[in-house]
């Protein structure tokens, strides 16, 4: 089977290659990449392709991993061509980063390529993504709840924002494109390719772990799909096809609209009009806050849909002077007829410790509730003040202090305390997935130190409903079918009954 062709033409229709190019190529070692390298090595005299092979040793798996990276040396040795090696300890980077193997192992290996480009000066990486990771990558942010933008699944090419890595100092950035010659490829036809032509592979076993989740939707739920429509990974990938062509039209609404509803810009704030924002439709107001919260952080990860869902909610109908505190610690305020996003400063860091509650919060007992009034926390200066709302034409809206629950799900006797060995926790936006609280603290990288200060808002049940401060759970939120909803605030004594006063 000659795929060289097809290849060819989806680069062109793409703009992947130019002549001319400098590309550091992505070798694992495996099929998909291997596959690659051949094909941008045919490639390489008709368009005057410079070539450089680029290879991480995570660090993972011993000696098989140095035997990946033998033979990758050897290939490349054959083939004449100018070959960086290196390694990483992938695991230890988890463990400081506090992230899963997957999404350490992406960033690190993201940063090794960017840094061999940077040294090179190569203005294209290639990797060897291929049409079967695309459906699964839609697959995987469909089932996160994704929306337009994550169900395109990867792209062709994008630029690699070289914001996120902290490359090589001293040399000049140009722009670095990531692309993905294999896209359209199945991996039937790439294995099929590497047989005719004769090219040896090396397999990584860890690709049939199904403790990774992508190796659980490669072998299992993607094979039960096809038993549903036997072409599944088609209809997904033409799935990701149609959302890329409708987000090219939702993109310039937003590219228009933030030129509409932004003030002023600085490095560390950004300020809106909040008028002109609210009347946006909510796709837009979605895709302004994004795009918002990438420019100041040049990243979204642990930012959720429910975060955005959230702030939306707050800029729509909160009153002046509210807040909204991303995990990132992007700080959201409503001012009078504008509202700024804006990088933490100092002053903003401390408030978010004492909001975290950095002050010793230990209770002997549990602390019961009084529906209707305050109860002060042991030994601080917090208070806890409850009340009941009738639910009809009520629009709750949370924060990091003051949260709203379905007063029937907590039943008649709530309480507080802070953490047991043991505890497990329902967050809002898990859909009903429970988690031990420890790894809840731990992925919100809660500082261990902290971890026992935080108060618990605790059902009569014995359910977590609120790591106070952090995350509602998700049993327990107001809905249609809420008849009384239980307001409850936590505030410092002194300060709150100052700005109460004020604005009665």
């Amino acid at each position: 089977m000659n795929i060289l062709p097809a290849i060819e033409a989806y680069c062109q229709h793409h703009g992947l290659i130019n002549r001319g190019d400098k590309i550091v190529v992505a070798v694992s070692g495996g099929m998909d990449s291997v596959c690659l390298l051949a094909i941008l090595r045919k490639m390489a005299t008709r368009h005057d392709l410079q070539l450089y092979v680029a290879h991480l040793n995570h660090g993972m798996r011993n000696k098989a991993a140095d035997a990946d990276a033998d033979f990758v040396k050897d290939i490349s040795h054959r083939w004449k061509l100018p070959t960086v090696i290196s390694r990483m300890d992938v695991p230890a980077y988890a463990k400081q980063q506090k992230c899963g193997l997957e999404t350490a192992a992406r960033q690190v290996r993201y940063k090794f390529l960017a840094d061999v480009a940077q040294k090179v000066a190569a203005n294209k990486i290639a990797v060897g993504h291929q049409a079967n990771d695309q459906a699964e990558t839609i697959l995987m942010n469909f089932l996160r709840g994704a929306g337009v933008t994550g169900l395109q699944g990867m792209q062709p090419i994008t630029t690699l924002d070289l914001k996120n890595f902290k490359t090589i100092s001293g040399l000049n950035k140009p722009n670095i494109f990531l692309i993905r010659p294999l896209l359209n490829t199945t991996r039937n036809d790439i294995k099929t390719f590497c047989h005719e032509n004769h090219l040896a592979y090396r397999c990584d076993l860890t690709n049939q772990d199904i403790t990774f989740y992508r190796n659980r939707i490669r072998h299992e739920l993607i094979p039960l799909l096809e038993t549903y429509n036997p072409n599944i990974v088609k209809t997904l990938l033409r799935t990701g096809n149609i959302m890329t062509a409708d987000n090219v039209v939702l993109q310039e609404q937003i590219r228009q609209n933030w030129q509409t509803v932004l003030i002023t810009e600085t490095d560390d704030i950004l300020t809106f009009d909040l008028e002109k924002w609210q009347r946006l439709p909510l796709a837009i107001q979605r895709g302004l806050l994004r795009h918002a919260i990438h420019v100041l952080h040049h990243s979204l990860v642990n930012v959720g849909f429910i975060h955005i869902d959230q702030a939306i909610t707050l800029l729509n109908y909160g009153q002046t002077g509210r807040k909204f505190v991303f995990p990132t610690q992007l700080i959201l305020t409503i001012l009078y007829n504008r509202f700024i996003l804006k990088l933490p400063d100092r002053s903003d860091k401390a408030h978010f410790v004492k909001a975290s509650f950095d002050a010793p919060i230990r209770f002997d007992a549990p602390v019961n509730l009084i529906i209707h009034g305050v109860i002060p926390l042991p030994d601080t200066n917090w208070i806890v003040e409850t009340c009941m709302i009738l639910s009809k034409g009520f629009h709750p809206m949370s924060n990091e202090q003051k949260a709203y629950f379905d007063a029937d799900c907590l039943g008649e006797k709530p309480y507080l305390r802070t953490r047991q060995a043991g505890d497990k926790f329902y967050p809002y936006g898990l859909e009903g997935h429970s988690q031990t609280l420890k790894k809840f603290m731990i992925n919100h990288k809660i500082p261990a130190s902290h971890r026992d200060n935080i108060p618990l808002l605790v059902a009569e049940d014995g359910k977590i409903c609120w790591v106070i401060g952090w995350r509602t759970g998700h049993w327990c939120q107001v809905t249609k079918k809420t008849k009384r909803i239980l307001q409850i605030e936590i505030k410092k004594k002194v300060n709150t009954i100052t700005h109460d006063r004020k604005e009665k």
